[in-house]
């Protein structure tokens, strides 16, 4: 592969490379064993062990730079999955903290081995100051983009 390609755009790489990600998790990933999990259910879950404060679909939109309806009907989607539950704040009962239930701090384990075997294999080939220097451009790119 070369930069040489008609279609030289960082777009066009990064979906590229976002597709190549995608099949790469499927691969490791068998849906019907996880009672039809997706990988987002997972990466969402995986957000939430690593909290240490209380999550809300906000905050989720925000990791995941979704919009509030794709959030609303992914985060009703893992209830019903029992993966997740919403318990209102006693000091605002509008306000519904996302946890995870038994059942998906189970599949968090899941979640966490998939995470390492596709950064194993995204980073193989590259020296650590140049996967260091990828996530500082990706963040710098999303940023501008914010």
């Amino acid at each position: 592969m070369s930069l040489n390609n008609k279609n030289n755009d960082m777009s066009f790489y990064i979906k590229k490379l976002s597709n190549h990600i995608e099949k790469m998790q499927y691969s490791l990933f068998d849906r019907k064993e996880y009672e039809d999990c997706s990988i987002m259910n997972l990466w969402v879950i995986d957000f939430l062990y690593h909290q240490d404060r209380d999550v809300f679909q906000k905050d989720i939109e925000n990791e995941f730079f979704i919009n509030r309806a794709t959030a609303s009907k992914m985060l009703k989607l893992m209830e019903e999955k029992k993966l997740i539950q919403r318990i209102c704040l006693e000091s605002d009962t509008r306000c519904k903290k996302v946890i995870l239930t038994d059942k998906g701090l189970k599949l968090q384990k899941i979640a966490q081995e998939i995470r390492k075997d596709v950064e194993n294999k995204l980073t193989q080939d590259l020296s650590d100051e140049e996967t260091e220097m990828f996530k500082l451009l990706c963040i710098k790119i999303m940023k501008g983009l914010s």
